[in-house]
């Protein structure tokens, strides 16, 4: 079966190559900008997802591409388990990739950040660069194939072939939301319209693809 890391080591996925000399012969911005809006009011805190991702996209032991934080939070005298699921937030002005010395990383006209395998030298011959950049922790690496940097790209292959995310599709509360922002509809839409939707680090200006509606 080809799996992820391949298409992963042989560049970037066909869908991305053959969506890029579309915009560049008519000139236009893509009609495809994937994003994901997770509702922590939904949340169980089940870890299903996490286990989904980590089958899709055959994660080494006791590594993760997306986790689940569990904190407890009060409102009032009351007290309550807070769950929020976090990973690779797909940023719009990605540290990770400007941290690179071997130009590994690429941010695709669809907002997926992902890393080419065949230019990554694994984060021995860089000090982690892209790893250290990173605002939220989220690349791993893997000692399986020389140290390269991985991290969440969406599941891309899966988009490839009109699939969602395997979190997105496993997750038993719905907590995941995804969509194309450039045409939206359903409950996707509706999400983009949440006033209390922001990223994840909005405070410290930012913006990236995956999204929050936090705790009421």
């Amino acid at each position: 079966m080809q799996s992820r890391r391949n298409l992963l080591k042989q560049g970037i996925m066909a869908v991305t190559a053959a969506m890029l000399p579309i915009k560049a012969m008519a000139g236009q911005e893509s009609t495809v900008r994937y994003q994901m809006i997770i509702d922590q009011n939904r949340c169980m805190g089940c870890q299903t997802c996490v286990l989904a991702c980590k089958a899709q996209n055959d994660i080494a032991p006791s590594q993760f591409l997306t986790r689940v934080l569990i904190r407890e939070e009060k409102k009032g005298a009351v007290a309550r388990q807070a769950f929020k699921p976090v990973g690779c937030n797909q940023c719009e002005s990605p540290r990770c990739l400007t941290a690179c010395p071997y130009k590994a990383i690429s941010k695709l006209d669809n907002g997926i950040v992902v890393t080419d395998w065949t230019l990554c030298q694994g984060v021995k011959a860089c000090n982690n660069a892209c790893g250290n950049a990173c605002p939220f922790h989220a690349r791993i690496v893997d000692p399986r194939f020389a140290g390269k940097s991985d991290k969440c790209d969406y599941c891309a292959d899966r988009l490839e072939t009109e699939l969602q995310p395997a979190c997105v599709e496993a997750c038993p509360a719905r907590a995941r939301i995804f969509g194309n922002c450039r045409q939206a509809n359903g409950e996707f839409a509706k999400y983009l319209q949440h006033p209390a939707l922001s990223s994840s680090r909005a405070e410290q200006s930012i913006e990236t693809n995956t999204k929050y509606i936090p705790l009421r």
